[in-house]
C-alpha cells in the first residue's frame, strides 16, 4: 500500500477498513462516484501487481 498515491489510497483505507461505501467515500472527499469506483480499482491493481511481481 505504500506505493499507492495518496487520494488512491485513502478511498482504499476508506472502502478496505472503514467499509464505507463508493457513495459515502464521494461525499466525504468531494468527488464523483465514478471517481472513487476508479481510483479503487486502480488501487487494487496496483497491490495484486506488487503481490505477483515478488
Amino acid at each position: 500500500m505504500a506505493s499507492l498515491l495518496k487520494k488512491m489510497k485513502r478511498i482504499f483505507e476508506f472502502n478496505k477498513l472503514e467499509n464505507l461505501s463508493n457513495k459515502e467515500i464521494a461525499a466525504l472527499m468531494k468527488v464523483f462516484d465514478k471517481t472513487v469506483r476508479n481510483k479503487l480499482s486502480n488501487a487494487l491493481k496496483t497491490i495484486k501487481l506488487k503481490i505477483t511481481t515478488r
